[in-house]
């Protein structure tokens, strides 16, 4: 968090370290959570072309690793905070397969029901994650 409601997303050069980008998005108001608890808890997973990053009030984001630029995005499920821990689940690849779980629900590429994931290898309709 880079403010009461803004989030921040930034892209590194793996060898320098040098920033190439960064990306301040606009949260809107956000549910309380306990103190001990982050509203930025998740860890963005990238190989090597996308970033994928999940906020809760955001929801799924791809944007690209060389410029910050968005490339695809989901719309947040229902926020579901357990006992105000906040959404602590991040993203994962798994080959050419983006696994996300929410709410204790994860779907593998071939469920139908597909609640949290995309195959990378195809086109990205709006909905494919969640």
């Amino acid at each position: 968090m880079v403010g009461k409601e803004k989030v921040a997303l930034y892209g590194f050069d793996a060898a320098t370290g040098t920033v190439l980008w960064k990306r301040e998005l606009e949260t809107g108001l956000l549910l309380r959570i306990a103190q001990v608890s982050s509203y930025a808890p998740a860890t963005p997973v990238a190989d090597d072309q996308p970033v994928y990053f999940y906020f809760t009030k955001l929801g799924m984001l791809m944007v690209d690793a060389r410029t910050g630029e968005d490339v695809w995005d989901a719309p947040p499920p229902d926020p579901f905070f357990a006992f105000g821990w906040g959404r602590g689940a991040s993203p994962a690849m798994y080959g050419e397969v983006l696994l996300f779980c929410h709410v204790g629900q994860i779907a593998s590429a071939h469920d139908d029901a597909r609640p949290c994931h995309h195959r990378k290898s195809h086109p990205v309709p709006r909905r494919a994650l969640m």
